[in-house]
């Protein structure tokens, strides 16, 4: 039988975000939120409603923007401090798409943030 407490989303982790070693082995990790973030969430309706007035290069500016803000968090094992500016320079620049895919996929997986996920890797 399964707690049912540990099928809940565990919101500080959601929020503040979850280590994740970098899927290709390079030896640096990423503290991603989710995108349900509130933060983030605000941040795409609102690139959302200016998509019309601002046009489709804007809007995917505006989502970068918000990644970078509000889902890359932090990073260890890179030769640079973490900075907002320095996450931002990743999640737009076309070298590092492969960088905002991962942050992004990882930030959709619910699974990352789930209690039981976290109990089971003694992180709840």
């Amino acid at each position: 039988m399964v707690n049912i407490s540990s099928i809940k989303l565990d919101t500080a982790a959601a929020s503040q975000g979850v280590w994740k070693h970098d899927p290709w082995g390079i030896g640096f990790e990423f503290c991603i939120a989710s995108t349900s973030c509130k933060e983030y969430v605000a941040a795409v309706r609102e690139a959302a409603r200016m998509l019309d007035k601002e046009g489709e290069e804007a809007f995917q500016r505006r989502v970068s923007e918000a990644t970078a803000r509000h889902l890359l968090r932090d990073w260890r094992g890179l030769d640079e401090p973490y900075s907002y500016e320095k996450s931002l320079e990743f999640m737009t620049a076309p070298d590092g798409m492969h960088l905002r895919a991962w942050v992004a996929a990882v930030a959709d997986t619910t699974t990352e943030y789930l209690m039981h996920t976290r109990a089971k890797a003694g992180k709840a």
